[in-house]
């Protein structure tokens, strides 16, 4: 048990910059009501193979119009990956989740996000991160203090039974960058 990225955040840190259209943007997004909803930007520059997490922003007890009126600037026509739970359907409507993002404006990619086989596993994600951070090609910029919070807080516990479970608590922005 302990935390799950033993990394200085000094070195994922980076500075805001310019972003040059040729590389890629994604946006990624954990639903949320009662525990914050959130939302990530990221971008890629393919040529040196390091991924930037550029902004950030979550809040608890938002609808989706609420949150596309803060996000709007920066993920206007960019695509948003989300989480399987995006599928579940309202009570009496029978409209899933993610449609009623897409809706208001959100760009939601056809499938929630997935591995190349088609799995969703958390560790899988939580090591590919680990690794880019680790390498060099991953950087946050310094400015997302939520983001560092999280990431600085993020851990797992043992049970009572031995088992190693991740801590579920104020962990919603790095869940929406792991999509």
């Amino acid at each position: 048990a302990g935390l799950i990225y033993d990394i200085d955040a000094d070195l994922i840190k980076c500075e805001p910059m310019a972003i040059p259209q040729h590389w890629f943007i994604i946006n990624g997004m954990d639903f949320g009501w009662d525990h914050p909803q959130a939302h990530v930007q990221l971008v890629w520059d393919r040529d040196a193979d390091i991924f930037y997490l550029i902004n950030a922003f979550k809040k608890s007890k938002i609808q989706p119009f609420e949150a596309w009126h803060v996000v709007k600037p920066w993920a206007n026509n960019v695509p948003t990956a989300w989480p399987a739970d995006g599928l579940q359907t309202e009570k009496g409507s029978a409209k899933q989740q993610k449609d009623y993002y897409e809706e208001e404006g959100f760009n939601m990619l056809r499938e929630h996000a997935t591995w190349e086989d088609g799995g969703n596993g958390v560790w899988a994600g939580i090591m590919e991160l680990n690794n880019l951070m680790k390498t060099g090609r991953f950087k946050v910029v310094s400015s997302l203090v939520e983001w560092f919070e999280e990431f600085r807080q993020y851990h797992t516990r043992t049970t009572s039974s031995g088992k190693i479970e991740i801590v579920k608590v104020r962990e919603d922005l790095l869940d929406a960058t792991r999509y």
